[in-house]
């Protein structure tokens, strides 16, 4: 398995346990009140981490920055293609929720720099 695939198949886990553990509530009120779900999750993400030789991790950032800038809509983009497979209700949300969009940003930057890795464009706002 390559860096970038492991490293996306840890994201899509994290965030579907993080949103597997949280309310269609919870998530309206964590958007709004700009809260992460990703507290918990920073154990469990250096422990995989740490799996994960530092080489993968340099080539998946590489990769991932390659996705943010060629896939339509960048990494949120294809988290939110990866919600509406694995959570329908949760991506119903985010895409119809003022701020959904940028709080998974953050979440999914949040994830990604437990892992070391830092994207150009992502977690910026604007």
């Amino acid at each position: 398995m390559t860096g970038v695939a492991l490293v996306t198949r840890l994201l899509r886990s994290t965030l579907n346990a993080s949103l597997q553990g949280t309310t269609p509530d919870q998530l309206v009120y964590a958007v709004k009140m700009n809260r992460s779900l990703m507290e918990n999750a920073s154990e469990q993400i250096h422990y995989y981490a740490s799996f994960v030789p530092p080489i993968a991790l340099k080539m998946a950032s590489r990769q991932l920055s390659k996705i943010e800038k060629t896939y339509h809509g960048g990494i949120v983009g294809l988290v939110m293609s990866w919600l509406a497979e694995d959570q329908p209700v949760y991506h119903s949300l985010l895409l119809n929720m003022d701020g959904g969009k940028d709080w998974l940003e953050i979440q999914v930057v949040e994830i990604l720099s437990e892992f070391g890795i830092q994207l150009d464009g992502v977690g910026v706002a604007g």
